[in-house]
């Protein structure tokens, strides 16, 4: 709960060096986040309701790259404009991106 201005140099270069794998202090890295975020893809049910998330753009990136089958380091790579909508449709446990930053 800090700005980056800060947070000390010296504890953003060891994130930034493996922003995927690192854990920050009391926190969880990229890649455990992505496997939450899977996860709940993963148990949607086949036939459900149209479900709206409202997250933040790490949980996005990383819904997108599931989706996508991005590897993780690549999913900042994706420009998520703040408050913009992205639509993942899961269908038959088969994920697909309908758009995104609309």
């Amino acid at each position: 709960m800090q700005s980056w201005d800060d947070i000390p140099r010296g504890l953003v270069d060891v994130w930034a060096e493996d922003h995927v794998q690192h854990v920050p202090p009391n926190g969880e890295s990229f890649q455990q986040l992505s496997s939450r975020a899977q996860d709940f893809l993963q148990d949607l049910p086949s036939q459900s309701e149209p479900v709206v998330l409202f997250t933040h753009a790490g949980v996005i990136r990383a819904m997108l790259g599931f989706a996508l089958d991005l590897p993780l380091i690549h999913t900042f790579k994706l420009q998520i404009d703040y408050a913009s909508v992205s639509k993942i449709i899961v269908e038959d446990k088969v994920t697909r991106v309908a758009y995104v930053n609309r």
